[in-house]
């Protein structure tokens, strides 16, 4: 599975209109709860490939605008949480390119 992913990672992003950070934020998001938005970089993405801490708040905007995730609250107390569409979006890709 790890070695399919990392071969597909690329065309994902390719294919998809997604950065690796976009899908890195849809991934985290799955479970659907309302999550604070700070700790994805600094607990879970810090030493990820391709990742850092604006390209996650950067991806986070993007998605909202695309309607693939919510935010609830304002400011530094908003959190997040994945859409419907956004999990539709994350369903498709894992169909698609990773469960093969």
């Amino acid at each position: 599975f790890l070695t399919d992913y990392e071969a597909t990672r690329k065309k994902i992003t390719l294919e998809t209109g997604l950065t690796m950070a976009d899908w890195l934020v849809l991934i985290h998001l799955y479970h659907g709860n309302l999550i604070p938005s700070a700790p994805i970089h600094k607990e879970h993405y810090k030493y990820s490939f391709n990742s850092s801490a604006s390209k996650i708040k950067m991806a986070i905007s993007l998605l909202q605008n695309r309607g693939f995730v919510e935010k609830v609250g304002v400011s530094r107390l908003a959190k997040i949480r994945i859409t419907a569409l956004g999990k539709d979006k994350v369903n498709v890709i894992m169909k698609k390119y990773l469960l093969k």
